[in-house]
């Protein structure tokens, strides 16, 4: 095996892949569900990556285009044009194993983010999934207004709710805009992350 592979697979075993740990999370989370309802599932869901998943799988995209763009992907059995806070008139309480909002809450004001974790622990049987910073990371997109950020959450947020947290992408105080690494070189900055 030459040098650089063997650099290569150190790099990688020693720091990880930079969304092993949160691919390993989910994969767990889910195994023992048979239903899931992804709130804000986008164009391609993270959960695309996954090898086991529950069966039913139903998406909700308030993005027309984006909604369209799940539909023809065809990851999700259903896709809903609807927005995350009529889940509950919607679907009835406890219609779904888990329901995930990944990278979605940090989009929301912050009563609307507490809207929208009581309607999934209504919809939800078994699990509620989230996935977003520690505390408040910016964002901003100017040709795209639905990325900005709105809130922060932190773990005691979740606690206080009664949720099991874990971290997967490193040191918040490492993290800039877009959790992107703040040390450069990006790849240092990854690294350190991962560390």
């Amino acid at each position: 095996m030459a040098l650089k592979d063997l650099l290569r697979n150190f790099d990688r075993d020693v720091f990880r892949e930079p969304m092993r740990d949160y691919f390993s999370l989910l994969e767990r989370e889910l195994a023992d569900c048979r239903s899931l309802l992804d709130i804000g599932c986008g164009a391609s869901s993270p959960l695309e990556e996954l090898d086991r998943l529950p069966p039913r799988r139903t998406g909700v995209e308030l993005h027309r285009p984006t909604a369209e763009a799940a539909r023809n992907r065809g990851f999700y059995q259903e896709v809903l044009e609807t927005p995350a806070s009529a889940i509950t008139s919607t679907f009835g309480r406890g219609s779904y194993d888990v329901v995930t909002a990944l990278d979605v809450i940090e989009h929301l004001e912050r009563p609307d983010g507490e809207r929208l974790l009581g309607a999934m622990e209504h919809v939800a049987s078994r699990k509620v999934i989230v996935f977003t910073p520690n505390g408040f990371v910016p964002q901003d997109d100017p040709s795209n207004p639905w990325l900005t950020h709105l809130s922060g959450w932190t773990v005691g947020d979740f606690r206080s709710r009664g949720y099991e947290v874990f971290g997967v992408h490193g040191l918040r105080r490492l993290c800039g805009e877009g959790s992107l690494p703040r040390l450069r070189p990006e790849g240092l900055g990854y690294r350190a992350l991962r560390a």
